[in-house]
């Protein structure tokens, strides 16, 4: 299975090229892309006032408000101090890097400002690891609508932190295809025991969302992270988050390559019968017939 890219490529390649170009006294040209990711999130290259020597990377999340609950303004600020400017208008946070001004560590920076999402996402994880850390319980759950019609629900209690998150399947195929790889999922579990407990539920919300709004319905899925310290603790939970935090997208991503490979493998297999169905045609005899000096006629 192909695991998703953390962080935002086009953001950092085109970062990288420009920067680049200026170290190489290269002449700087106008920036003016915008640049879909998931969960409707949206990035913005452009120039701040015209000036070609500058360029700014603003990133827009619908759910921003519900992250700043949750400490996303001081982890921006720790992670993108030397970059931060006031946000560009539409978005939420905005970055500048100076082509006059390019720092040694520049090719950090970039691979940072191509994590902005990951980063806004790794706010609430970070302060519910910590609640679990230091054994705190009864803090209130938080719920992050990250999609329109979905959402995410994080809690910690002082042995372990649960993640669920609620997921919508446009088709009843996508619900059977889902329901694998969750098996898939507790198949894993078995052979490495340090793997995080997944569990699967459809139609109604697990038992930790009762008394709450959580949807229910036939196309409704929850999935269940229960992350217990060896997936919370420092040296481990920067790679937790960044597997986390996709886990939706990495969900429906492969629920939509299973389907093009059995459409694949089902246009494969009829090319192959109708091979076949050819070949055993019977040929049609002619009904021409010759006449003793080689003429030919057709018997009706």
């Amino acid at each position: 299975m192909i695991l998703l890219e953390t962080n935002n490529r086009i953001v950092q390649e085109t970062l990288t090229y420009k920067i680049k170009n200026a170290l190489e006294g290269g002449k700087p040209d106008n920036v003016d892309i915008t640049v879909a990711d998931f969960d409707g999130v949206l990035f913005h290259m452009s120039n701040p006032d015209g000036n070609k020597n500058k360029i700014m990377v603003s990133i827009s999340l619908k759910f921003y408000q519900e992250l700043q609950e949750h400490g996303a303004d001081d982890l921006i600020k720790r992670e993108y101090s030397t970059l931060l400017t006031s946000p560009e208008p539409g978005y939420n946070v905005s970055v500048v890097f100076d082509l006059e001004n390019i720092p040694d560590n520049w090719q950090e920076l970039v691979s940072k400002v191509s994590l902005l999402k990951r980063n806004c996402f790794a706010s609430v994880f970070e302060k519910y690891f910590q609640f679990q850390e230091n054994g705190q319980k009864g803090n209130k759950r938080a719920v992050i609508h990250y999609r329109d019609d979905e959402t995410m629900y994080v809690d910690a209690q002082a042995d372990r932190v649960t993640v669920i998150f609620s997921t919508i399947f446009k088709d009843d195929d996508d619900i059977i295809i889902g329901k694998v790889f969750m098996q898939e999922f507790k198949e894993g579990r078995r052979k490495y025991q340090q793997a995080p407990q997944v569990l699967f539920s459809h139609r109604d919300p697990p038992q930790e969302l009762s008394g709450t709004d959580a949807r229910t319905g036939d196309n409704i899925g929850y999935i269940t992270f229960v992350l217990f310290p060896r997936h919370t603790n420092k040296n481990a939970k920067e790679n937790t988050i960044d597997l986390i935090h996709t886990l939706r997208d990495y969900l429906h991503y492969h629920i939509k390559c299973s389907k093009a490979y059995i459409h694949q493998s089902m246009r494969a297999k009829t090319t192959e019968f109708l091979k076949v169905l050819n070949r055993a045609k019977p040929e049609v005899k002619s009904k021409e017939k010759k006449t003793i000096t080689g003429k030919t006629f057709r018997q009706n």
